[in-house]
């Protein structure tokens, strides 16, 4: 179900800060950028107006990059594959307390 209702979004673009954060950045997608994503604020193309620090949102969206190029389409691509492997593991975990000699 999470498939079908989730999966229209392959076809959607950007929204919101993703296109400051993710479209305008030259070095997004770059293997010589994956290191400096863990010292640099999350919008660090704002000249010293950081606002947040998120090391691992900023890692794991230049490693999108790298395997699937800046397009949408590839950001919510994983973010399906991710949702279904969320929903697979926490319906284990549920199975795994109801029925705890399932396994």
């Amino acid at each position: 179900m999470a498939l079908v209702i989730y999966g229209v979004s392959v076809f959607g673009g950007f929204i919101q800060d993703d296109t400051r954060v993710i479209e305008s950045d030259p070095e997004m997608g770059s293997v010589g950028a994956l290191g400096a994503t863990l010292a640099r604020p999350y919008y660090y193309m704002d000249e010293g107006n950081a606002g947040a620090y998120r090391p691992v949102t900023s890692f794991s969206f230049y490693l999108n990059a790298l395997v699937t190029g800046k397009g949408a389409w590839g950001f919510h691509l994983i973010n399906n594959f991710d949702l279904i492997l969320q929903v697979m593991v926490q319906t284990d975990m549920m199975l795994l307390v109801i029925f705890p000699n399932l396994y």
